[in-house]
């Protein structure tokens, strides 16, 4: 057989397997309706929302200009405010795919198998990374169809555009999981412990102000000018 037909086939098994838990359509369920709510917050005159923007101060004012809720900008925003826990969960879905086989003492027939290494872990992490996209999807689609609702405002929503609603997953999304995804399940692989992928980001967290603050120094060094 070819070498990546087993890597399908256990992408296969590994996404049915997730799915018969119901977990992921938990969870896409719930990203998708806070995404309903945050598109009805910003664009929805309809029952409590207009007192809650009040409420946060994004009321309109007489003669102000109101952002449209669909702009890319704002949508941008919105997957930027939610960045951290979609990171924690990119992390939790890497980390327990690279690890599940050990932590049910599962190892010892997996490496009697005649899958190699390299399939296993290719299998595993393209398996992840579309069970993430999958979820994370759950957001942008909540956005997507509240945008459409008949009774969103026409001075708050405007003409639809469907670049707008990519680019986050372009630009942020996907990023993570590649990131993310690739240092949780690295550090699963090597050290067999759930617990070293939530380490790993704690220490990119930690570390992301130093090195912003050594960039900013460095940048505004007289030398570099």
């Amino acid at each position: 057989p070819a070498p990546w037909q087993p890597v399908w086939e256990l992408v296969r098994f590994e996404l049915q397997d997730s799915l018969r838990t119901r977990f992921p359509l938990i969870i896409f369920a719930l990203f998708f309706v806070v995404g309903l709510l945050v598109i009805h917050f910003f664009g929805s005159d309809v029952l409590f929302f207009p007192s809650m923007r009040e409420a946060v101060g994004q009321s309109q004012r007489p003669g102000e200009l109101v952002p449209y809720a669909n702009a890319p900008l704002l949508l941008m925003r919105v997957f930027m405010m939610a960045n951290l826990f979609l990171v924690l969960l990119t992390v939790g879905i890497f980390t327990e795919r690279a690890t599940k086989d050990f932590t049910s003492s599962m190892d010892g027939l997996l490496f009697t198998s005649p899958l190699k290494e390299w399939q296993f872990g290719a299998g595993r992490f393209i398996a992840s990374s579309l069970l993430t996209v999958f979820i994370l999807l759950g957001l942008g689609l909540g956005l997507l169809v509240g945008e459409a609702l008949p009774w969103m405002s026409t001075g708050r929503i405007g003409p639809f555009n469907l670049l707008a609603h990519i680019q986050p997953y372009l630009y942020l999304v996907i990023p993570n999981i590649l990131i993310f995804g690739l240092l949780s399940f690295g550090l699963g692989l090597l050290t067999r412990r759930s617990l070293a992928g939530y380490l790993g980001l704690v220490a990119v967290l930690f570390l992301q102000p130093i090195l912003d603050g050594v960039l900013g120094i460095v940048r505004a060094s007289p030398f570099l000018k």
